[in-house]
Protein backbone atom coordinates (compact mmCIF):
# COMPACT_ATOMS: atom_id res chain seq x y z
CA UNK A 1 0.00 0.00 0.00
CA UNK A 2 2.90 2.55 0.95
CA UNK A 3 4.44 2.47 -2.43
CA UNK A 4 0.93 4.08 -4.10
CA UNK A 5 1.34 7.58 -1.84
CA UNK A 6 3.49 10.01 -3.26
CA UNK A 7 5.70 11.49 -0.47
CA UNK A 8 5.43 14.92 -2.29
CA UNK A 9 2.36 14.67 -1.91
CA UNK A 10 1.66 13.38 1.21
CA UNK A 11 3.86 13.12 4.72
CA UNK A 12 3.02 9.78 5.62
CA UNK A 13 2.74 9.84 9.41
CA UNK A 14 2.35 6.03 10.66
CA UNK A 15 1.58 2.51 8.48
CA UNK A 16 0.77 -0.89 9.56
CA UNK A 17 -0.35 -3.59 6.99
CA UNK A 18 -4.17 -2.24 7.05
CA UNK A 19 -4.35 1.24 8.30
CA UNK A 20 -2.18 4.35 6.66
CA UNK A 21 -2.65 7.70 8.45
CA UNK A 22 -1.33 10.69 5.98
CA UNK A 23 -1.24 14.21 6.06
CA UNK A 24 -1.81 16.41 3.08
CA UNK A 25 1.44 19.00 2.14
CA UNK A 26 -1.19 20.86 0.66
CA UNK A 27 -4.21 21.14 3.32
CA UNK A 28 -2.35 20.44 6.19
CA UNK A 29 -5.41 17.74 6.38
CA UNK A 30 -5.10 14.18 8.17
CA UNK A 31 -6.06 11.47 6.55
CA UNK A 32 -6.52 7.22 8.02
CA UNK A 33 -6.75 5.03 5.55
CA UNK A 34 -7.83 1.64 6.69
CA UNK A 35 -8.14 -1.37 4.38
CA UNK A 36 -9.98 -4.80 4.18
CA UNK A 37 -9.92 -7.11 1.17
CA UNK A 38 -13.51 -5.83 0.28
CA UNK A 39 -12.65 -2.11 0.71
CA UNK A 40 -10.78 0.84 2.05
CA UNK A 41 -12.59 3.32 4.56
CA UNK A 42 -11.62 6.97 4.62
CA UNK A 43 -11.55 8.48 7.73
CA UNK A 44 -10.53 12.44 8.09
CA UNK A 45 -9.56 15.17 10.23
CA UNK A 46 -8.98 19.07 9.76
CA UNK A 47 -5.91 19.01 12.31
CA UNK A 48 -3.63 16.98 14.43
CA UNK A 49 -6.10 17.68 17.71
CA UNK A 50 -8.37 16.89 16.13
CA UNK A 51 -11.13 13.24 16.30
CA UNK A 52 -10.93 11.35 13.14
CA UNK A 53 -14.96 10.91 10.92
CA UNK A 54 -15.82 8.99 8.44
CA UNK A 55 -15.32 10.51 4.84
CA UNK A 56 -15.99 7.76 2.47
CA UNK A 57 -15.06 4.00 1.03
CA UNK A 58 -13.08 3.29 -1.73
CA UNK A 59 -12.70 0.00 -3.70
CA UNK A 60 -8.93 0.43 -3.56
CA UNK A 61 -6.04 1.93 -1.34
CA UNK A 62 -4.99 3.74 -4.59
CA UNK A 63 -8.79 5.31 -5.31
CA UNK A 64 -8.94 6.08 -1.79
CA UNK A 65 -5.44 7.77 -2.38
CA UNK A 66 -7.18 10.05 -5.80
CA UNK A 67 -10.32 10.74 -3.74
CA UNK A 68 -8.30 12.44 -0.91
CA UNK A 69 -6.33 14.43 -3.46
CA UNK A 70 -9.94 15.52 -5.09
CA UNK A 71 -10.81 16.18 -1.62
CA UNK A 72 -7.73 18.90 -1.69
CA UNK A 73 -8.66 20.84 -4.89
CA UNK A 74 -12.15 20.91 -3.98
CA UNK A 75 -10.77 22.87 -0.24
CA UNK A 76 -8.07 24.64 -1.98
CA UNK A 77 -10.59 26.05 -4.18
CA UNK A 78 -12.45 27.43 -1.47
CA UNK A 79 -15.72 24.79 -1.65
CA UNK A 80 -15.04 24.12 2.33
CA UNK A 81 -15.83 27.34 3.72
Amino acid sequence: MITAVDRKYFDIIRASDQDVTLRSKNTGHWWLIRCSEECCVIFHKYKKTDQFHFQLIAPSFRQAVRNIQRHDIWIMEGRDV
